[in-house]
């Protein structure tokens, strides 16, 4: 039977057709849009979940050679500077190794005789091997060349020479790339070469998803992680050291030892020239001389103290801001030389008539900007710009007493953890610098409105705060601002 449909219905009909693939195209659309939208999460999700577990595997094993070391020598201070290390044959991979067997301890990118790369055969094998603390192949352009060769970044360049500085036991060389005797001689004499323990760049170390079999096409590397563990508790605070308490001022060079009752006394400048005199040349002990003729190491000394002092000496609080005022007179009078600017003690005996006056800026203080990350020292706009040029510079070249520099002074500086803030207010009793809720310290009226305000400006994101003027009065010496670390408020 034939139906015949009028005109009319077949345009109505086309017009029902047509509205039908247009909701079938916009869901289809939808779908793919949602689809997409749901992958690119549920990718994000993954890959911080596996950035994550890099990090707590990376942490576990710092914490396992800590451990290690620490009952291996019987002592709690057994640690120092150390990174992560991946595992390879320093004697070259063996082609002559089986075939059909995985062998982990043989593992190079280089051939064992002559050092020459691996064929394609045998890089399949060595990959097939890498097992224990495995040196992933991981290849990044580093260039803007695109014809030029990818990189093979197995280790994390911290000082930024764009070389790999090794690890362990190794010989000295000289800036001609020839080994070193003990005499700083060169030498071929492979009997006279002076080796010595060196700790460079963190070494990426690849995950398998199975660490417990050998890397297959269904055992592959899901990820790697790099660390490194800096001796905090036996190493200068960047933070604290060096002073200019001769000139109070940061316009002259004015750094004093005395009596050494604090961390200010020591000498960041003869630091850095002992670390590598190309890093910071012409040291002389300067207690009171011009910028120009105290020397680059003290220059730059004084530039460190410049950042963190915020380029004004005065951002210093006294030192009667942290101590108990009912001990203010004992503190002037106990003929320590708590400012180091007073009287030289040459001897062993006291000096008599050392007086501090206690209302002055003070080195000991905390300061306006701080030094949390290594990275920092590469940062032109905290560090002076000539120590992160001449560092820069030694980093580059051949010999080791100049590639190791950087890691050299993160073995013997640090700085301080994130800067964190207290926001929380006690109401019974002062529980801010210099005072802590223990001292059973009672509030005075002014600085504990003054504080309390800060803190609900400061919970509104009002974070332009400006200081007042700098003559120390009952109440303005300091005016509320940010200052970077915490929040200083005015003392009573």
């Amino acid at each position: 039977m034939k139906i015949r449909l009028s005109s009319a219905n077949r345009g109505v009909a086309l017009v029902v057709t047509l509205i039908m693939l247009s909701v079938v195209t916009l869901m289809a659309v939808t779908f793919l849009a949602v689809s997409r939208r749901e992958r690119a999460a549920v990718s994000t999700t993954e890959e911080s979940t596996t950035a994550r577990l890099m990090a707590e595997a990376a942490l576990a094993r710092a914490n396992s050679e800590v451990v290690a070391n620490v009952l291996t020598r019987g002592s709690l201070l057994a640690y120092d500077l150390f990174v992560s290390t991946n595992f390879y044959n320093p004697l070259g991979f063996d082609p002559r190794v089986s075939y059909n067997v995985a062998t982990p301890t043989n593992v190079n990118y280089l051939y064992r005789l002559g050092g020459a790369p691996l064929r394609t055969e045998d890089w399949l094998r060595n990959i097939a091997n890498l097992q224990i603390a495995p040196r992933a192949p991981v290849f990044i352009r580093t260039n803007d060349d695109v014809r030029a060769p990818l990189d093979f970044r197995f280790f994390l360049d911290l000082n930024r020479n764009g070389r790999f500085e090794t690890n362990g036991i190794g010989p000295m060389l000289s800036e001609n790339d020839r080994f070193l005797t003990t005499n700083f001689t060169e030498t071929s004499n492979l009997d006279e070469v002076w080796t010595n323990y060196f700790v460079g760049d963190p070494e990426w170390v690849g995950i398998l998803a199975r660490p417990d079999q050998p890397h297959s096409p269904s055992n592959r590397f899901v990820g790697r992680y790099a660390y490194i563990v800096l001796p905090a508790g036996k190493s200068l605070d960047l933070n604290t050291v060096h002073n200019n308490a001769r000139t109070r001022n940061l316009s002259t060079v004015g750094y004093y030892r005395n009596q050494g009752v604090g961390p200010w006394e020591f000498n960041l400048a003869a630091f850095l020239h002992d670390l590598n005199p190309r890093l910071a040349p012409s040291y002389t002990y300067a207690g009171l001389a011009p910028v120009g003729a105290a020397g680059v190491a003290n220059t730059l000394a004084l530039d460190f103290l410049r950042f963190r002092y915020a380029n004004n000496y005065n951002n210093l609080a006294p030192a009667d801001w942290w101590f108990n005022p009912a001990r203010s007179a004992e503190l002037e009078n106990d003929r320590i030389d708590l400012y180091s600017d007073g009287s030289h003690m040459g001897g062993t005996g006291l000096p008599p008539g050392e007086r501090d006056s206690l209302d002055r800026p003070w080195a000991g203080s905390d300061q306006p900007r701080v030094f949390t990350d290594l990275n920092e020292w590469y940062a032109p706009g905290r560090t002076p710009g000539a120590l992160v040029t001449n560092l820069l510079t030694v980093s580059t070249n051949l010999a080791s007493l100049d590639r190791y520099t950087f890691y050299r002074a993160l073995a013997q500086v640090g700085g301080d953890s994130a800067p964190t803030i207290d926001r929380k207010i006690n109401l019974n009793y002062d529980n801010l610098p210099p005072f802590a809720i223990t001292n059973l310290q009672p509030w005075q009226p002014l600085r504990f409105f003054t504080n309390v305000a800060q803190r609900l400006i400061e919970s509104a994101r009002l974070t332009n705060i400006v200081r007042g003027p700098a003559g120390r009065g009952p109440t303005t010496w300091w005016a509320t601002r940010w200052c970077g670390r915490r929040c200083r408020s005015p003392t009573s």
